[in-house]
């Protein structure tokens, strides 16, 4: 059953805290993040922009450290047409909506400055305060996203709808896939592996506790 984000805050711990109903209105219990990410593809000739959000669940604290909980697909979208506007405007409102801490692209490349200085403008003239965006971990790396992407969901780590772009794709992708400009491709994956890169890179840990003063060709 579908569920529904009606409320996030950030918690007195550092955390995010999501409200959740399902489909039919239900409440159900609040689930709290140690970090939500974007990961944004830009667009090419051949193939849309794309953004996704990764949450990764509090599981608690062990040893000083958190637990590393599951990491959820919250919400992903494509662009539709040749203006960027729609496509800024959906991904500005979840950004906000589900507190996202950061977002990651393809940012320091000639060829992306003009996409990401369309998103700044779209962001200051709608007086739209979210912060820098960052340069993706692992940005020209296309197979070491993917093989992580792999790591992740064998070891259970990964909850992503059947029904999502980037389920698709990930159920798509084989080895042979990986010669040509796999980002443009796999739009969804290259927007995937920049969050859950940032993930595994930064390994985030709020409301930490104070002491006393290749064999498979398909990913999924």
């Amino acid at each position: 059953m579908k569920e529904f984000v009606t409320k996030a805050w950030k918690t007195d711990q550092g955390l995010i805290a999501h409200q959740l109903v399902d489909e039919n209105g239900i409440g159900k219990p609040a689930r709290r993040y140690v970090a939500v990410y974007c990961g944004i593809s830009w667009p090419s000739a051949d193939s849309p922009a794309y953004y996704c959000l990764l949450g990764e669940e509090f599981c608690g604290h062990k040893d000083g450290g958190i637990i590393r909980g599951k990491v959820r697909l919250l919400a992903e979208s494509e662009s539709e047409g040749i203006s960027l506007d729609s496509f800024f405007a959906r991904a500005t409102d979840d950004i906000c909506h589900f507190r996202c801490d950061s977002t990651f692209a393809a940012v320091d490349e000639k060829k992306y400055i003009d996409f990401t200085t369309a998103y700044y403008d779209f962001c200051s003239d709608r007086q739209i305060h979210l912060g820098r965006m960052e340069q993706a971990p692992f940005e020209k790396e296309f197979l070491v996203g993917v093989a992580l992407i792999g790591d992740w969901h064998r070891s259970g780590r990964l909850e992503i709808p059947t029904d999502s772009i980037i389920h698709r794709q990930l159920k798509q992708i084989g080895m042979h896939d990986l010669g040509e400009r796999p980002e443009e491709r796999f739009f969804a994956i290259n927007a995937f592996r920049f969050a859950l890169g940032a993930f595994h890179k930064n390994k985030p840990n709020p409301g930490r506790r104070r002491r006393s003063r290749r064999r498979n060709a398909r990913v999924i």
